[in-house]
């Protein structure tokens, strides 16, 4: 007994030590920070391995890691803890594996169109040659096919991102969860790689997952950062992957919010990140408190948390720790991350081209147990060897264990499983030992589990009947899973989960297990009972129906749902259901679940027509209701009547389904605007707004006004907030605005003449409005102006003035030029009706202009009187924008623009030949500029200065900087001058946020990235250049895609859509809509005040406890 107690004083003391508040230590020598009790080393740096995009370790315990054209392994022979050097595996896969696992001397990855294995057969480390390919799929790309792991079972899971295209089409098994696909999936395949199935799907873009100590799956998805501060958006959120989940990602504009009671656990939130690793760590080298635990990577914030996992009902809980966070200069970028055979913490950086490198993490003082020798070993220390073995699944471990355990009779193990005597952990690995062989627990082993035995060990001898039964799981035993008392809900989910994989008949011998799990008090029991029901046929749904209707209204609720999505229609019943408890005196939990219900009565949301507007996919059905008029119109009346109830989660669901049904009720119309009040939250306004805009009844004046002043407190709200708007928010205003002009067209009147007319976001609701309305909101804006000289004057409201073409406005456009961030739409704006008086602007612009300005420049000038001799200045800029043109595309077609000014100003040509894409004539430019330098020798050498956009150059400016006294607040300045806002941190931007980007960069990566914005750009940030049959060319970012047209955005915020009948031709371009030339003449000074600025955008704080939430 002393000894008990010493040892549970010493796991208290342990855990007060490492929960008990923010102590640190620090290695900023490294630039990270590691939680107090761990130490932080590198153990290979960027010489090593470049821009890593993932790791794994290798059955021989090395760290092996992959960017793009490699395969590495790192060998630290000395066993100093830092690798001596690396080993080249493969020289592939050319997009870099974003997934590996070895399997023996072979690995497998994701990489190159698909799931690839190299083999290593004579075990040289070296793959033998190209690799085989397993499974064909999109690779390469961010929201592609990425993480691979074994499973347990002996199968391969996968995950892939929301733009893999996995669809039905890839299950290839009766037996998964999931049998139409739909976004992010994780999928499952047979120990031959030969079958497959989906069991979850809903995902926008996890990178990676692992396996608790459970068994269960979890992974961390990421959120849909353009709609922040948007009804619709979630943050980072991880996941408790339940067999058959649906995570909710349906589009960018709708996913399921937590609440939903069709939605698997959320364990943790994180707001706004970028999930990259996920391990779970089992080994012993971590203190008590980290055995067990999940740690996840955040990429766009240089971010390592650790969730350690409590049991908590059929799920999961956590109070996150942030364990390790980027410090100091280096840059933090961290892909991937893996457990080592030393107990260690091995995590790799990299991404988008930058600084690669890897950390070891260890606990302070300890050290793991050694693994003694196999030899040295006994028959049954060998058997405790295999149940104990840490991180049984990785790859190293699996070298260790197999071959001891194909030496153990399944006897041996299944009497493991039933004997009390055997540490719980243990008796669980010879579960899941005896599943990955096959073989099932039979029925007198299963009789000796009881309801004293520990639920880790039922719960998995249940999940090992849906994997070994072959569809005729062991009814007695799954039955008494669910009926034991007290119940426990981890292994009543786990025999609900096996149940889901049995055949058509024998699920009427587990009638009494599912009407159980309907009635369950957990509502993920109650989430696993109802995906059995969509599976079962339609007589023993009847069975389930009559033993479960008199289990109490909470069991109706799935059962109701389980039958509305049997069928793709309206489902009278589960409407029936979800109306009385509504209209009824129940919990405010259980009317949020009826709402929820209704809705799937309707036939769900998002609608499947081609080109529905974004902003209302979350509030239209995905069927066709008119058939079901009556219906509706008693759904109407009801609502018409419950709404509200005074209960804001359930008024919430409910005005979703007020949405669906479009009544043409003014009463109902006047209760839903009047939830939008002085004090209620902007995105609880929008919410409403949309509601309003989808009930077609007319409009009254007192509606109109309530209108009007909710669409236009919306950005005072927002900024009392200091509430987030990115690139989503103002297509989805302005297509909410249209709708609600549409059904009261006065309303476009009302909002210019409303005293709150006048903010720099109400430009986007002037739209058609009268002659007379629309020069009265002109004038508003041009009294803003004058009264205020710091108004913060945006692209649109340049456009708006810029329309008129009135002196007063078109004063204020080109007293706006020194303002980068104006300076694309001024020049927009100017050359639709070019002047003289204009021309040194356009040639001004020139100067660091991106390809669509230039074009609009040189366009503009070839309109206004020939250049000639006498303009050395531009000349000499037509010269050195001609130098800096590429060859190809869009860049060809100005540079041919800008030969043609220089060839009539000059009356030389050297010869140039247009239109000859992919041929630099260098020669023919070489000639020109001789002549230009000759001629203009005073002139050239002004404009040409120092060479900004060389790398030797930036490095000894970088080397220059007195980076500690820098100034955020002159940074800042600088951020908006040089029109960094212009595409980076406005709700028009088209860049990323850069909150948090000097903590995952170094300063030599942030600084060549603007220096050199093309290096490497991600896919969601490349320009497209599309070409129509009229042989107009326009270049951006694709903003949204329609299956007859196209809708692009470049740096002036302009928009265009182009008919797809129209596009002659189309491709994207390596190249950013970033400019070059943004660091050009700045001193070293102001390149410390811009890094300043940068440091103090910081990653948003998250709260480490997760909010209680409803009975699980």
């Amino acid at each position: 007994m002393p000894q008990l107690a010493r040892a549970a004083t010493l796991a208290l003391t342990l855990a007060a030590t490492f929960f008990s508040g923010p102590r640190r230590s620090m290695a900023e020598d490294l630039g990270v920070r590691v939680i107090d009790g761990f130490t932080v080393t590198q153990f290979a740096g960027d010489d090593l391995a470049h821009d890593i995009h993932s790791m794994t370790i290798d059955a021989k315990g090395r760290v092996v890691v992959s960017g793009v054209g490699y395969v590495r392994i790192l060998e630290d022979k000395d066993g100093d803890g830092k690798a001596d050097f690396a080993k080249e595996f493969a020289s592939g896969p050319s997009t870099g594996a974003q997934g590996m696992v070895f399997y023996g001397n072979d690995l497998l990855c994701v990489g190159d169109g698909g799931l690839i294995r190299y083999r290593d057969r004579d075990g040289n480390d070296r793959a033998d040659g190209a690799p085989d390919m397993f499974l064909r799929a999109k690779t390469g790309g961010e929201h592609d096919l990425h993480a691979i792991r074994r499973g347990a079972d002996g199968s391969w899971y996968i995950i892939a991102g929301n733009m893999a295209e996995i669809t039905e089409q890839y299950v290839s098994l009766p037996t998964s969860p999931v049998t139409k696909p739909r976004a992010g999936t994780l999928l499952r395949l047979t120990p031959d790689l030969r079958g497959a199935e989906v069991i979850a799907h809903g995902l926008r873009n996890a990178y990676d997952f692992d396996f608790n100590t459970a068994g269960d799956l979890f992974t961390f998805d990421s959120d849909g950062e353009p709609e922040m501060s948007l009804p619709w958006y979630n943050p980072t959120r991880v996941y408790h992957l339940t067999l058959g989940a649906d995570c909710g990602w349906h589009t960018k504009t709708w996913k399921h919010p937590e609440g939903f009671l069709d939605m698997p656990p959320v364990v943790a939130s994180f707001g706004r990140s970028s999930p990259t690793g996920v391990v779970c760590y089992r080994h012993r080298q971590f203190p008590a408190p980290y055995q067990g635990a999940l740690f996840t990577l955040d990429w766009t914030y240089g971010r390592m948390w650790a969730l350690p996992l409590q049991e908590d009902g059929a799920t999961w809980s956590t109070k996150p720790v942030e364990f390790m966070t980027a410090v100091g200069e280096h840059g933090f970028a961290p892909t991937d991350l893996e457990v080592g055979p030393d107990g260690a913490l091995y995590v790799v950086v990299g991404g988008r081209g930058t600084r690669g490198g890897i950390y070891r993490i260890v606990a302070s003082g300890q050290a793991a147990p050694p693994l003694p020798p196999v030899a040295s070993l006994d028959a049954n220390q060998r058997i405790y060897d295999v149940l104990t073995a840490p991180q049984p699944l990785s790859s190293w471990s699996r070298a260790r264990w197999e071959p001891m355990a194909a030496e153990i009779p399944d006897t041996s193990l299944l009497s493991i499983v039933i004997d009390e005597r055997w540490p719980v952990d243990a008796r669980v690995r010879a579960v899941e030992i005896l599943t990955e062989r096959g073989t099932a627990i039979p029925p007198q082993f299963l009789a000796r589990l009881s309801e004293s035995t520990p639920w880790q060990v039922r719960a998995r001898a249940a999940w090992s009947l849906g994997r070994t039964a072959k569809g005729r799981p062991d009814a007695t035993y799954l039955n008494r899973c669910l009926a034991m008392t007290p119940p426990q809900p981890q292994v009543q989910r786990a025999a609900l989960e096996a149940i889901l994989a049995a055949e058509n008949e024998h699920f009427d011998s587990l009638v009494p297990a599912i009407s159980n799990g309907l009635a369950s008090t957990d509502c993920t029991v109650r989430q696993a009972a109802s995906a059995i029901l969509t599976r079962v046929p339609g007589e023993t749904y009847g069975k389930i129906a009559d033993a479960t209707v008199r289990r109490g209204w909470q069991a109706t609720v799935p059962l109701a749902e389980g039958l509305a999505r049997r069928k793709d229609k309206f489902s009278p019943y589960a409407a029936e259901i979800g109306t009385r408890i509504l209209t009824s005196d129940f919990s405010p939990a259980m009317r949020k679940e009826a709402a929820r219900l209704l809705q799937i009565a309707l036939g769900d949301l998002v609608p499947e027509e081609e080109g529905f507007p974004e902003v209302f996919q979350g509030y239209a059905s995905r069927i066709d209701l008119s058939e079901n008029a009556k219906e509706v119109g008693a759904l109407q009346i009801m609502l018409g009547q419950a709404f509200p109830t005074g209960i804001e989660a359930v008024d919430e669901e409910l005005g979703r389904v007020i949405a669906m049904l479009q009544p043409n009720d003014p009463e109902l119309l006047g209760k839903v605007l009047a939830k939008i009040t002085k004090d209620s939250s902007p995105i609880a306004d929008i919410h409403y707004l949309i509601v309003a805009a989808r009930i077609p009844s007319p409009r009254n004046d007192t509606h109109r006004q309530q209108i009007a002043q909710g669409v236009l407190a919306l950005e005072s709200k927002i900024e009392q907030r200091k509430l987030v708007q990115d690139s989503g928010w103002d297509d989805r205003m302005i297509e909410l605005f249209d709708t609600l002009v549409e059904l009261d067209p006065p309303l476009g009147t009302a909002v210019v003449e409303h005293p709150l007319f006048g903010k720099p976001g109400h430009v986007q609701f002037v739209g058609d409005v009268p002659t007379e309305v629309f020069e009265r909101a002109v004038n508003a804006y041009v009294k803003q102006v004058e009264a205020n000289p710091e108004f913060p004057l945006n692209g649109d409201i340049i456009f708006l003035f810029a329309a008129t073409g009135l002196p007063k406005p078109m004063e204020i456009v080109r007293s706006k030029f020194d303002d980068l961030s104006l300076r694309p739409a001024i020049i927009a704006s100017l050359s639709e009706h070019p002047s003289e008086a204009d021309r040194e602007l356009f040639v001004s612009a020139m100067e660091s202009a991106p390809v669509d300005m230039l074009t609009e420049c040189a366009k503009a000038i070839a309109l206004l009187s020939p250049g000639n001799a006498e303009r050395q200045r531009e000349n000499v800029m037509l010269l050195r924008v001609l130098r800096r043109l590429g060859n190809d595309g869009p860049d060809r077609e100005v540079r041919d623009q800008v030969a043609e000014l220089l060839r009539i100003s000059t009356g030389q040509d050297f010869g140039y030949k247009n239109g000859l894409d992919g041929q630099p004539q260098t020669d023919v430019i070489g000639r020109w500029t001789a002549y230009i330098q000759e001629k203009y020798s005073e002139e050239y050498a002004r404009q040409s200065g120092a060479p900004t956009e060389d790398v030797n150059h930036l490095n000894t400016l970088l080397a220059q900087v007195p980076w500690e006294s820098g100034d955020a607040a002159r940074g800042q300045k600088l951020f908006t001058t040089r029109a960094c806002i212009q595409c980076h941190g406005t709700r028009t931007a088209l860049g990323p946020d850069l909150r948090g980007a000097a903590t995952r960069f170094s300063k030599q990566d942030l600084f060549t990235a603007i220096a050199f914005p093309s290096r490497d750009v991600s896919p969601r940030y490349q320009q497209t250049m599309v070409v129509t049959t009229e042989g107009k060319t326009f270049t951006g970012m694709v903003v949204y895609e329609a299956i007859d047209a196209v809708v692009l955005r470049n740096a002036a915020n302009m928009t265009s859509r182009v008919e797809k009948k129209e596009i002659e031709q189309r491709r994207d371009l390596s190249t950013s809509i970033m400019p070059n030339g943004l660091l050009q003449g700045l001193q070293p000074t102001d390149l410390a005040d811009l890094y300043a600025y940068l440091r103090s955008q910081s990653a948003p704080e998250v709260h480490a406890e997760v909010p209680a939430g409803e009975t699980k």
